[in-house]
């Protein structure tokens, strides 16, 4: 267990620790989680705290246990940086309304099949999904909204149903490549 009053989870502080990590080890206080944090570790369930504000990239790339991803509300980051749940276990996510944009290969190589896009979106990166076996995109923006995707960002899905309503999308190359 972490100290309560920790501010920051600095670079690779937990990278490759392959004793178990307990389940969501961000303590309520902490603000920053740094580059790779908890890259290849065997966390099984992370849960975003309001106080955090800032992520470094690669934060849980590589952990293979990492089933569920969840966010407490209000939240106060606005985006999930490059490559940061790339090959974990996630299998579903509900993006929460204050992220406006997923990087490149946030979700690359998971095995998961629904995702709920939040309403904000305005950016999703170059290979975002690409690699999960994703069934289902739910994405209601409510009023007309713009969000640029990147190329490859849904590739290799098999991805059979989209309920999406009033956006305006321009549409990188290889989308479902």
């Amino acid at each position: 267990v972490l100290p309560s009053t920790l501010l920051t989870i600095g670079d690779n502080c937990f990278e490759g620790c392959t004793s178990y990590i307990s389940s969501d080890p961000i303590p309520d206080s902490c603000q920053t989680l740094g580059l790779s944090c908890f890259e290849n570790t065997k966390i099984t369930a992370v849960i975003f705290k309001s106080s955090l504000t800032s992520l470094g990239l690669y934060g849980f790339i590589s952990c293979a246990f990492l089933t569920n991803v969840s966010f407490q509300s209000p939240l106060y980051i606005t985006t999930i940086p490059g490559s940061f749940f790339q090959g974990c276990a996630i299998t579903s996510i509900a993006i929460p309304i204050q992220i406006t944009t997923l990087s490149q290969s946030v979700f690359y190589n998971c095995p998961m099949d629904t995702i709920q896009l939040g309403i904000r979106l305005t950016s999703i990166g170059n290979n975002c999904f690409n690699k999960n076996t994703i069934t289902q995109v739910l994405w209601d923006a409510g009023s007309a909204r713009t969000c640029s995707i990147g190329s490859g960002a849904f590739g290799s899905t098999g991805m059979t149903a989209y309920n999406g309503t009033n956006y305006d999308v321009p549409l990188g190359g290889y989308l479902f490549f």
